[in-house]
């Protein structure tokens, strides 16, 4: 890893499902020894850390970035999977800084290119909706075993969660279509005749009054764990 690193000119390594007995300096490990993340570059100014007590998962931040990196074994039961990634979405909803997580979720959706979805693809899927978290995977296969290939690796980013956005998966559509329709007509008969601006202006005004009353917003505080499919 080292040597791969060294070669790319990486200053910062995330790695899954590690195994190793000591570590050299600047290795930040959750609980369980699954996840760790390793600061190459002396340069690197690290600010804060997670402490380690969470299991399958750690963080830390530098140069106002939070950085992740997880592992979630696909040998756990789907209910410590759920348990787990609702820990993670809760640690990151609570951060305003911007967000990078990548990791072994062994969880499978097109999002992140896999051709099929799995259900814990759709609970990450749906976490990283709520969280405004973007897959950024490029290229193919991230697991390889024998003629089958899969892509279970995955990294997520996020700009600043200050900025204005909505719980769309979360959408109340009665709510939304009685919202506009409440103001639809005075803001209709308020822009006639009025410039291009003010239009928009008085149209934004509109939609934002019904995503308000139809969403929660996002970082609003008000989550919930991701919903479950059961098969």
């Amino acid at each position: 890893m080292h040597k791969v690193a060294e070669e790319n000119g990486a200053d910062l390594a995330l790695i899954s499902e590690q195994y190793r007995g000591n570590t050299p300096p600047r290795w930040f490990s959750d609980a369980d020894s699954r996840a760790a993340i390793c600061a190459f570059s002396p340069l690197l100014h690290i600010t804060d850390v997670d402490s380690g007590s969470k299991s399958g998962w750690t963080w830390v931040e530098m140069d106002k970035v939070r950085i992740y990196s997880c592992y979630f074994s696909p040998n756990s039961i789907y209910t410590d999977f759920v348990e787990g990634l609702t820990r993670l979405g809760d640690s990151i909803s609570a951060s305003p800084l911007p967000t990078i997580v990548a990791g072994d979720f062994n969880a499978k959706a097109p999002e992140w290119g896999s051709p099929h979805t799995d259900r814990r693809g759709i609970l990450l899927s749906e976490m990283a909706s709520q969280l405004r978290l973007h897959a950024i995977n490029t290229g193919s296969s991230t697991f390889v075993r024998g003629n089958s290939a899969s892509v279970i690796d995955v990294t997520f980013k996020t700009k600043n969660k200050a900025l204005e956005g909505w719980a769309v998966r979360k959408l109340d559509a009665p709510a939304l279509e009685g919202a506009i329709a409440l103001k639809r007509e005075t803001v209709f008969n308020g822009i006639s005749g009025r410039g291009a601006e003010e239009v928009t202006q008085s149209l934004n005004d509109l939609f934002r009054f019904a995503c308000n009353a139809s969403m929660p917003k996002l970082g609003s505080g008000v989550r919930r764990p991701p919903s479950v499919l059961v098969e």
